[in-house]
């Protein structure tokens, strides 16, 4: 559903010559895939601009470390568990395999909206009509910026910088909390239609599905409006060129507070939200077990027992797909974590840096991956979701039955 990419760069106060140069004492700002500028580092001896842009964490889902750096101007440079050499190699594969992740989800989520608009209106429909929308949202701001890494090594721009405090560090981090926090009330919404199938309709997550919709969109955008403030554009003169380059630098807010507001932020909206959701999945299924049990030793008519067809169905697979998703972004979220509880051992400095990396460039991957995995549930798992984009593309449906088979029809017309 979501994607995150795994890069990241030093901005300094002036730009990086293009040899190599001895630069000793160098104020760096590092930044995170967040935009997040955490502290300041002296870069050491003999560092080539490759150096300088491999040296941050990349972390778009938790704060790099708060603790300032040890300057390594004097210091034994530590051996590394993994070559600069091999992480650059593996960036140079992994960058073309997210970009194309990234088309494919703009394709078929748009495909998803298309499908859940000519299917009507239902509550069920405005949650994953939501999630596709956010997950197209989420993926322009993120392929913007991994296009830019791939097309350029200038990353002191007016343009660069200005996407960086406004994109990277607010509307990138509401749109991707937005996809978590739908997720996790569709995994809501299927437990108590599951668990009270007479009263569901009741509830306020079926009777007003568009007010909850902008909740889940107004509390992360209400949130992070202190993040951009965090920092500002400072207009210099490069040294060596003489032209003007405009790098990201801390502004003179509590910076400590703020940071504080982003690591909650990050938990709150984040690894407790995917552990929510991957609970909630869990009883959803528990539930859909014992129902069917019940169920069968209940005699019922043959309209309702279509009826109760068509709902396990549909919550079989939008319980699938919200699993995907979840599995599939934990691995990121999971590495950023283990960092966050044990930087001075595991993260971005010292012997496990390259490690790091690759390990969250991996789990980005996974997580632009997970992008496209509700179209593939719908159009596997859901007989009405498969005959009405067939229909929409004009392709014949096959006459082989699912293994819940229900019609077009019904209260439930959705995934």
């Amino acid at each position: 559903m979501l994607a995150v990419t795994g890069k990241h760069v030093n901005l300094t106060t002036t730009s990086l010559p293009s040899t190599n140069t001895r630069r000793i004492g160098t104020t760096v700002k590092e930044l995170n895939t967040e935009g997040n500028v955490e502290e300041t580092t002296l870069m050491p001896t003999d560092t080539t601009p490759s150096d300088m842009q491999q040296h941050s964490a990349c972390n778009s889902t938790f704060n790099c470390s708060s603790d300032p750096v040890t300057s390594m101007k004097d210091s034994v440079p530590e051996e590394k568990l993994l070559s600069l050499e091999t992480y650059l190699a593996f960036q140079k594969y992994n960058d073309p395999v997210n970009v194309f992740l990234f088309m494919l989800a703009l394709v078929l989520n748009g495909c998803n909206i298309v499908v859940f608009i000519s299917q009507g209106r239902n509550s069920t429909n405005f949650y994953l009509i939501a999630i596709s929308v956010m997950d197209i949202l989420y993926v322009t701001c993120v392929m913007v910026k991994t296009v830019y890494y791939m097309t350029s090594s200038d990353f002191t721009t007016l343009f660069f910088s200005t996407y960086i405090i406004y994109i990277e560090l607010y509307f990138k981090p509401v749109f991707q909390r937005t996809v978590f926090f739908l997720v996790f009330l569709v995994s809501v919404e299927r437990l108590l239609v599951v668990v009270f199938p007479l009263k569901a309709k009741t509830f306020v997550f079926m009777r007003r599905p568009k007010s909850i919709i902008m909740m889940a969109f107004l509390i992360p955008s209400i949130y992070y409006i202190f993040s951009p403030f965090r920092y500002k554009i400072e207009a210099t003169t490069d040294q060596t060129t003489n032209a003007t380059v405009y790098p990201v630098v801390a502004t003179h807010h509590d910076q400590a507070f703020l940071r504080a507001m982003s690591t909650a932020g990050n938990f709150i909206f984040v690894y407790a939200l995917l552990l929510g959701g991957l609970l909630l999945n869990l009883l959803v299924v528990c539930a859909l077990k014992r129902h069917s049990k019940k169920r069968q030793q209940l005699k019922t008519t043959k309209d309702t027992e279509k009826t109760a067809r068509q709902e396990r169905q549909t919550t079989v697979t939008i319980v699938t797909s919200c699993s995907v998703f979840l599995f599939l972004a934990f691995p990121h979220a999971t590495n950023a974590l283990v960092f966050s509880i044990i930087p001075g051992t595991y993260g971005p400095y010292g012997r496990y840096q390259y490690l790091f990396n690759i390990l969250q460039d991996l789990g980005s991957t996974l997580t632009n991956l997970g992008l496209s995995t509700d179209f593939l549930a719908y159009i596997w798992l859901s007989t009405s979701f498969r005959t009405t984009f067939f229909r929409i593309v004009r392709i014949r449906q096959a006459t082989t039955p699912t293994r819940y088979t229900d019609q077009n029809t019904g209260h439930t017309r959705t995934s």
